[in-house]
């Protein structure tokens, strides 16, 4: 049924609204371009899919996987990601604006150049994913791995990381980016190499 509608949308030139997807599977499917509306997509994958450009606006992905899918220049408004995987998804100059990510796994997925505002992730890996020059807006981060994550020319002022995992964070070498964000005493310890310091 999905790609049903995806035809007609397009051909139509037309935007997915209020529908809900169950279940459904898709490999290698062209996306882009494409506009949803409150669409809510439940326990589907989308394996090596292509979302360029795609827009979306109160859409909700529950228990989705996306692993591999490519959301280059993508927009996401009021949306939510809750116990989704995406590893190694590509989410190049997207945009993300009020959305929450709850309970999901993004190992190794890939964000440079994106813009982040007034977005909340809880319960999320991030671990060894590329934010490089991204930027981030009343950003709030709750118990979220970002171990060997890369910031490169990403300023985190102003982002609490105190709940979070960033041993083997990645920055420049003058450390700019974390310059302003917000840490605990024991995250102090993990970023002592980044110093060339020694603790004894």
């Amino acid at each position: 049924m999905l790609m049903d509608l995806i035809e007609y949308a397009r051909e139509e030139d037309e935007a997915l609204r209020d529908w809900v997807f169950t279940g459904e599977v898709l490999l290698d499917g062209d996306f882009s371009g494409l506009e949803f509306e409150n669409v809510t997509f439940q326990r589907c994958r989308f394996a090596g899919c292509d979302f360029t450009a795609a827009r979306f606006y109160g859409v909700k992905f529950l228990g989705c996987d996306l692993s591999g899918c490519f959301f280059r220049s993508g927009h996401f408004q009021d949306c939510a990601m809750e116990d989704c995987r995406a590893n190694g998804a590509s989410f190049d100059e997207s945009v993300f604006r009020r959305c929450e990510i709850t309970d999901s796994l993004f190992p190794y997925a890939n964000f440079p150049e994106t813009s982040w505002e007034a977005v909340k992730i809880t319960s999320t890996s991030l671990s060894h994913g590329a934010f490089r020059a991204a930027k981030f807006k009343r950003l709030t981060l709750k118990q979220t791995d970002l171990s060997g994550a890369e910031f490169f020319k990403a300023s985190l002022k102003g982002v609490d990381l105190s709940e979070c995992n960033i041993e083997g964070i990645v920055v420049s070498q003058s450390m700019t980016e974390l310059r302003g964000a917000k840490i605990n005493p024991g995250q102090a310890v993990d970023l002592m190499p980044l110093l060339g310091v020694e603790l004894i």
